[in-house]
């Protein structure tokens, strides 16, 4: 599952001030409700712009990021 973060400023922007750290999902996506064990999973890289990484989120119940 992919959810789109806004990000005002363009791709070279991002990068220069690593968005991805300030990247952030106040609750799961599968269970707005809570109780599933939601939590950060790391970053993955995109060709475009060169250092862009993507916060990723993983829900163990769900077997999602």
């Amino acid at each position: 599952m992919q959810l789109r973060f806004a990000y005002r400023g363009t791709g070279e922007e991002y990068v220069s001030a690593k968005g991805w750290e300030q990247t952030t999902l106040k609750r799961c996506p599968l269970h707005p409700q809570g109780g599933c064990h939601f939590a950060r999973h790391g970053t993955y890289a995109r060709i475009s712009p060169p250092g862009t990484l993507i916060c990723r989120y993983y829900c163990p119940e769900g077997h999602r990021t």
